[in-house]
C-alpha cells in the first residue's frame, strides 16, 4: 500500500511541475486601460499577460528560463523515484526540488503580478 501511495505522490508531483511550466506561459495577468478615443469619448482595452510575457518586457526573462529548469530536475527527480524503487535519497532529494520548484513559481506569479504599465 505504502509503494502504491509514493507512485501517485510522485506522479501528482511530476503533472504539477508540468502544469506550473505551462501557466508561465499561459496569459493568466489581465490589465485594463482605459483611454480617449478619436470621438471625446473613453474606450476601454483590456491586455493579457503571461509571467513569460511581463518579465520579456522588464528584461528579465532569465527567471522563467531557470524556474522551469528547477521544474525539469524535480520532473526527472520524480521518474526517477518511480523507476528507482526503496531509494530514500531520491525521494529526499526529489521533495526539496519539488518543493523550491512551487516556491519559485509562486514567487514569480507574484511578482509579475506587481508589475503595472501605464496606458
Amino acid at each position: 500500500m505504502k509503494k502504491a501511495f509514493l507512485f501517485i505522490i510522485e506522479i501528482i508531483k511530476a503533472c504539477l511541475n508540468i502544469l506550473m511550466g505551462a501557466l508561465c506561459f499561459i496569459k493568466i495577468d489581465h490589465d485594463v486601460a482605459h483611454i480617449p478615443n478619436a470621438d471625446g469619448g473613453i474606450g476601454r482595452f483590456d491586455y493579457y499577460y503571461s509571467i513569460y510575457d511581463k518579465l520579456l518586457r522588464e528584461n528579465q526573462q532569465f527567471l522563467v528560463y531557470i524556474a522551469l529548469a528547477v521544474m525539469a530536475v524535480s520532473v526527472v527527480l520524480s521518474v526517477f523515484a518511480v523507476a528507482i524503487k526503496d531509494n530514500r535519497k531520491i525521494r529526499i532529494a526529489g521533495n526539496i526540488i519539488f518543493a523550491l520548484s512551487v516556491i519559485f513559481f509562486f514567487v514569480l506569479l507574484f511578482y509579475t503580478m506587481q508589475i503595472q504599465y501605464g496606458y
